[in-house]
């Protein structure tokens, strides 16, 4: 991933584009990370378009989920109630191709 110093081998933002932009994405990042954000910003403005948001949680290093466990969290399960929302928004997932939508069991397991 890194090359040297901490510099991106393969830098996000040269890939991204391959994303598709219906892909709601958000991007969290500690206060305190050596983790540079300004390219979550600079997909950000790229994709005006798409959902892109970006979080920086205060006081937390590059490890926010172990940093600031309860804002980490707290993220997560905004994020998570946001993408079930738009799920229920979306009807049955399927776009219209007949097919049947993916009944995973929560723990992602196929049963």
């Amino acid at each position: 991933m890194t090359k040297h110093y901490g510099w991106a081998k393969r830098p996000m933002l040269h890939r991204f584009g391959a994303i598709d932009p219906h892909v709601p994405v958000t991007f969290i990042y500690g206060s305190k990370s050596w983790i540079d954000s300004a390219p979550a910003y600079e997909l950000q403005a790229r994709r005006a378009d798409s959902y892109v948001d970006v979080q920086i949680v205060n006081g937390a290093g590059h490890h926010v989920y172990a940093d600031a466990a309860p804002a980490f969290n707290a993220l997560l399960s905004a994020i998570s109630d946001m993408v079930e929302e738009g799920d229920k928004d979306d009807g049955d997932g399927a776009e219209g191709d007949g097919k049947e939508k993916d009944e995973r069991p929560a723990n992602g397991s196929r049963g």
